[in-house]
């Protein structure tokens, strides 16, 4: 006579917290280093950083924010100077 035992439980595919936490993490940090970038190199018209936020993703991103963002400035005017019709 053969004795069926039910199978073991088991956790595999089945997410818990720390998962959606990281989840969450990592969709906030592709939103910051990846959609922000994006949409403003395409507002300035830097089409060479944008190219480089597509191909390059997260990377991309952080080199548009230290080199692309920084090299993007107005100079601010001088105090001396006055604005016409204001």
């Amino acid at each position: 006579m053969t004795v069926m035992t039910a199978p073991l439980e088991t956790q595999f595919l089945m997410s818990n917290a720390s998962f959606l936490v990281l989840l969450l993490v990592a969709f906030a940090v592709g939103g910051l280093l990846v959609v922000w970038p994006l949409v403003e190199t395409v507002v300035r018209q830097q089409w060479g950083y944008t190219l480089g936020v597509l191909l390059l993703g997260p990377i991309g991103g952080l080199l548009w924010f230290f080199v692309g963002r920084a090299g993007s400035s107005t100079p601010a005017r001088p105090s001396g100077h006055r604005v016409l019709g204001g």
